[in-house]
């Protein structure tokens, strides 16, 4: 599944998500292929430095519905968890230890990394690396 240029198009074009809307209000959200934008930072000082994690996630319909807390903290091993719009299924995302491991990714009993075909993964610069994935995504509104 390859739809960066759809995810870079739909960031571009999409309403900010309204943090205050939490899941268990009146938000309809499309399953079907979903996707996450993923920035991910380098580490400063490899030693004792963590990574840094910027996540969007969309729906069926390319619709933001979840975001991470802006750069979050993802120590080795350690999932950052960004809350959506779908019932009960929060994508994890998880960094490991070195910047050639791929990242992890869970959501609704799916596992992939981000060097399966899945991902789109553009290399350092700058201290950082974009990627996008794709999968699927099966839920309704609350």
């Amino acid at each position: 599944m390859h739809f960066t240029a759809l995810v870079f198009a739909t960031m571009a074009l999409a309403a900010p998500l309204d943090r205050r809307v939490r899941p268990g209000g009146d938000i309809s959200v499309t399953p079907g292929n979903c996707g996450v934008h993923v920035t991910q930072f380098q580490k400063p000082n490899p030693a004792t430095d963590n990574y840094k994690l910027d996540i969007r996630m969309f729906d069926g319909a390319q619709k933001l519905i979840g975001v991470s807390n802006g750069q979050e903290n993802a120590p080795s091993g350690q999932g950052v968890v960004v809350t959506n719009f779908f019932q009960s299924s929060d994508l994890t995302v998880t960094a490991q230890n070195v910047d050639d491991d791929p990242l992890l990714f869970s959501f609704q009993a799916q596992n992939f990394d981000s060097n399966s075909g899945q991902c789109s993964v553009g290399a350092y610069d700058s201290g950082k690396r974009e990627m996008d994935c794709g999968f699927s995504c099966v839920g309704g509104s609350f």
